[in-house]
């Protein structure tokens, strides 16, 4: 007669527990902090159903990143300054203009370099969840930037560490009073 295993209760706690544990570890991998990947999330979200040209600027937006730059399984900033998802930048502490940084792995989304990608409408203000941003770049080459309308008065308010803005080659125009 075989005999058939079955876990007693306490087996199932301790394989609970190490399924929490393995979880938690995958989490504590990444360098992206949770508030942060959670913020990045819906603008991307957000921006996706925007434009096509949105959608197509944003599609290296995705899970899971490469391994060769995290530990995690989804993980926008990674090891290095440049991060996994493409146009938004990781630095760390400001070294006194927007794209500087001291390497510091702090889980802060400091840059968004969304260049020459032919983003369209309005400066998006879904992107003020990003609160933490120095760099904030649309510019392009010519032709190519399609932003429009007046240029925002809360830009300031959404990003109080803000070092560089960069709309070059849009449709932007002066605030309007």
């Amino acid at each position: 007669m075989q005999s058939i295993y079955r876990p007693s209760c306490g087996h199932m706690q301790l394989l609970a527990v190490a399924a929490l544990l393995c979880c938690l570890l995958s989490m504590a991998a990444a360098y992206t902090d949770p508030d942060q990947f959670t913020r990045l999330a819906a603008f991307r979200d957000a921006m996706q159903s925007r434009s096509g040209a949105w959608k197509e600027a944003l599609q290296t937006w995705t899970c899971p990143t490469p391994p060769r730059n995290s530990d995690g399984t989804c993980d926008p900033c990674g090891r290095l300054s440049d991060g996994n998802w493409y146009h938004m930048h990781c630095r760390g502490n400001s070294r006194g203009w927007g794209e500087s940084g001291d390497g510091t792995l702090n889980g802060l989304i400091t840059n968004s370099h969304i260049t020459s990608e032919k983003v369209d409408g309005p400066v998006p203000k879904e992107e003020c969840v990003l609160s933490h941003l120095r760099e904030f770049d649309y510019g392009g080459r010519e032709g190519l930037g399609r932003l429009s309308g007046p240029l925002p008065r809360w830009l300031g308010e959404c990003f109080p560490m803000l070092e560089e803005m960069d709309l070059s080659c849009n449709k932007v125009c002066a605030p309007q009073h």
